[in-house]
């Protein structure tokens, strides 16, 4: 078999003196070489002249037999600022690695590009799975000081997307995880240098445009933030296509909005939303033991004027939430916008005061007059 290799070398090194100048023949190896600096001049060609190929078939085949991790199948190395080894189809595929356990195709470059694909009209790289396999499709990993990976649009009239992810399964379209733990890096960091010009978007300037359909689904749609713990906590953002207000939706219930006129926030307070509905008890008494201080916060130097959560706890406590961190540490908040249903309330019992005041100061009047 060796001989018959030898044999073809010798015969396509010296019946295309115009490609191979010299060819050397050595018991191991046989070296190829040619000085000629025609464009399309080559020191080994090899043509497959069926026009039906089988499947298999090739011009050139490199196999190593080898069964340890050294050695390659096929070899291209340039000195200078070309291609190592360079495959060309009309139809078909240009170059195809094939490897049991390791690499199909190796690409390694001391300064230049390691692997580089060029379409004129298909795809300039395809990876394919096989079934069954659980692996990701493609794996990236950076050794050096460099980014893991960019992909850039130069084309500035260009109206494609730099990255489309489809997941048709049930994951993530994409799922970011920063391991960074000094605090310098993040999960997703996205910016925008250029403006839009186009009519989508109110604000030219975003960095970050989450784009959501019609949700046919309440809560289902938008932009949510999402605790993986074992309670799968989430919270919604949704831009009503109607109005434009922005709605909370909080494990797909609505718990308010922000108005898109004024941008006021407002809670849910629909009575066909609420039940067990009933009187309040009488509360003047009550805000009258309720203590106004000025405080500053921890951290901060400015003056504020307010409530104690620990104090309203004890006359109002429907208007003071206790709650726990996932570190386990408790605090509690107040929603100061029901201390105004409570002055409404308060307000209500002083007029009715006021009112039996005057009745009676009205009577008294009378009984002086006569």
């Amino acid at each position: 078999m060796k001989k018959q290799v030898l044999l073809i070398s010798l015969i396509m090194s010296t019946a295309s003196l115009t490609f191979a100048q010299s060819a050397t023949i050595n018991p191991d190896n046989i070296t190829v070489s040619n000085p000629s600096p025609d464009p399309h001049s080559y020191a080994i060609r090899g043509v497959v002249s069926s026009p039906t190929n089988g499947l298999k078939s090739a011009a050139i085949r490199g196999e190593n037999l080898g069964t340890d991790f050294g050695g390659f199948g096929i070899w291209g190395a340039h000195s200078g600022g070309g291609t190592g080894i360079y495959g060309q189809s009309v139809k078909g595929i240009g170059v195809v690695g094939e490897s049991g356990t390791l690499y199909g195709v190796k690409a390694f470059s001391e300064s230049g590009i390691g692997l580089y694909a060029n379409s004129g009209s298909g795809h300039a790289g395809y990876f394919l799975s096989m079934s069954g396999n659980t692996k990701e499709v493609i794996y990236v990993q950076n050794l050096g000081l460099g980014g893991g990976m960019e992909i850039n649009t130069i084309l500035p009239y260009n109206t494609k997307d730099a990255l489309k992810v489809i997941a048709q399964g049930t994951g993530a379209g994409i799922n970011v995880t920063g391991f960074n733990s000094d605090g310098d890096g993040a999960g997703l960091v996205v910016g925008k240098k250029i403006p839009y010009q186009m009519a989508f978007t109110t604000d030219p300037k975003v960095d970050l445009d989450v784009r959501h359909p019609m949700g046919d689904t309440e809560g289902m749609s938008g932009l949510r933030i999402l605790n993986t713990g074992p309670n799968l906590s989430n919270w919604t953002m949704y831009a009503a296509n109607g109005t434009g207000d922005l709605l909370f939706y909080c494990k797909g219930v609505l718990r308010g909005s922000i108005d898109a006129a004024t941008g006021a926030y407002t809670a849910i307070s629909d009575k066909r939303l609420k039940t067990n509905i009933k009187d309040y008890n009488s509360i003047l008494a009550d805000v009258m033991k309720m203590e106004v201080k000025s405080y500053q916060r921890l951290n901060s130097a400015k003056t504020e004027i307010g409530l104690m959560a620990q104090d309203a706890l004890k006359y109002f406590p429907e208007i003071v939430y206790d709650n726990t961190n996932d570190k386990g540490e408790q605090f509690y908040t107040m929603d100061y916008s029901r201390i105004g249903v409570i002055a409404i309330k308060a307000i209500q019992e002083q007029q009715k005061e006021i009112d039996l005041l005057k009745n009676e100061i009205a009577e008294l009047k009378k009984l002086i007059k006569k």
